[in-house]
């Protein structure tokens, strides 16, 4: 923690300096520097507004949510005016799967700052999640009216195009959105939903060309490389690299639990019917390993089964949320292929939910799952079915950058680990534009 009065300069640093040191710190992504000034700060100055905001933002970023409302919330106790801080509390609130008062926020930044385009594209993308398409229409085109060549509003539009089926709006939004965008992550984004929103649509080898395009401007995308594998069929990877997932997961882990629940996700609840149907009783008091562990969903379902459970997972912004639930013994961030291989620790219980997709190749995984697996013990985890797959390998990568697999090919793959299937069940996992 920095030592706000004697700096190594010996010139005395005020609370206010060091809040701009640590901001320009926090801009230029040296993330724990920039939280030791803030720390510092607090510590020195416990009603400090801006550190309190700043804190609370950097927590945000880094996965700690619940945190940083907290944060933000006592801020604002001590700023009630400051629209930008409302328009933070709200990004953070929505996050943490409070809607109704997220959009409260977004509505007092609006009021005390109206002229501010990212309270109504913010509140735009918000409404749009609560179904209320009109209302978020509304506010997207105010914040598009306000600052014509706002990449992110236009995403947010094209997003909500898609949702209500106008598929050539949203592709138009799109485009503007990668055009006007100067953010990497944001134009990204709104490359891929473009060329999603294509390949829906049929067009095909237009969506391979915005894919291309995106990897001209952005070599080293392991998204885009991943998405135009996945696309032309060409350089298939057995299955989606580390990058890959870490950028996935990374950008995706603070919207997961809401994103999801507005897709009927269900598979979670499946793995906990089928536990049922396993005749395992809830208090059987397991050793359980939850592979690619997310937010912790599935460790929701199986915890009550646990004497111990363990989360992996490659995403460290996941295990951020995961840990908030409060249910795991032990979060460990890694590939869980690698995870599996590189120890000895047999369990009584694994589960996978929805992480073997981005698998296309089974047999290694499932023999590390099988030197984990304690004896009669089970590995319960879903897949995403194919009848066809490419060139015979059993598997497929989908336009969407997901495997899906052949049941012959699973069940081979199976008894090729030494694992016996002892159920096998087809259900819906959940809904992909509107499609189960």
């Amino acid at each position: 923690m920095p030592d706000l009065n004697e700096p190594a300069n010996s010139e005395k640093i005020s609370v206010d300096d060091a809040v701009r040191a640590a901001v320009a710190l926090h801009k230029q992504g040296h993330i724990e520097e920039a939280e030791s000034f803030y720390e510092g700060v607090i510590e020195e100055v416990p009603d400090h507004a801006d550190a309190l905001h700043f804190l609370g933002v950097l927590r945000h970023q880094t996965g700690q949510s619940h945190e940083a409302t907290e944060l933000i919330a006592r801020a604002l106790e001590r700023a009630p005016e400051n629209s930008g801080m409302h328009l933070n509390y709200g990004n953070v609130l929505r996050e943490v799967g409070r809607p109704d008062d997220a959009e409260n926020a977004y509505r007092e930044a609006i009021r005390l700052a109206p002229e501010t385009a990212d309270a109504y594209c913010n509140l735009g993308a918000l409404l749009r999640l609560k179904k209320d398409f009109d209302g978020a229409k509304s506010m997207l085109d105010k914040a598009i009216e306000l600052q014509p060549r706002h990449g992110e509003a236009f995403c947010n539009l094209g997003n909500l195009l898609r949702d209500v089926g106008d598929l050539e709006g949203a592709v138009a939004s799109y485009e503007k959105s990668v055009e006007f965008d100067g953010d990497r992550a944001m134009r990204g984004k709104a490359a891929a939903s473009l060329a999603a929103v294509l390949r829906r649509s049929g067009k095909i080898e237009r969506a391979i060309k915005v894919l291309k395009e995106w990897l001209a401007w952005e070599p080293d995308s392991p998204v885009a490389r991943h998405l135009l594998a996945a696309m032309s069929q060409a350089d298939v990877p057995e299955r989606a690299d580390d990058a890959y997932l870490k950028e996935l997961f990374d950008g995706f882990a603070r919207s997961f639990d809401v994103v999801l629940e507005s897709l009927h996700y269900r598979a979670p609840r499946l793995i906990g019917t089928l536990l049922k149907n396993l005749l395992i009783a809830e208090d059987a008091r397991l050793k359980i390993l939850d592979l690619g562990c997310g937010t912790g969903l599935g460790g929701e379902v199986v915890a009550p089964y646990g004497n111990e459970l363990v989360g992996v997972d490659i995403s460290r912004v996941m295990l951020a949320k995961a840990q908030h639930r409060g249910l795991y013994e032990e979060l460990i961030e890694d590939e869980i292929t690698r995870y599996l291989e590189s120890g000895s620790t047999t369990f009584d219980l694994i589960i996978s939910v929805d992480a073997l997709c981005y698998f296309g190749e089974l047999t290694r995984l499932l023999r590390g799952v099988s030197k984990r697996l304690g004896p009669g013990c089970y590995f319960c985890f879903t897949l995403e079915k194919t009848e066809t797959s490419e060139k015979g390998k059993g598997y497929r990568l989908e336009g969407h950058g997901r495997y899906t697999h052949q049941k012959i090919y699973l069940m081979q793959a199976c008894s090729d680990a030494g694992m016996t299937v002892e159920r096998f069940e087809e259900a819906i996992l959940r809904l992909e534009t509107g499609q189960p």
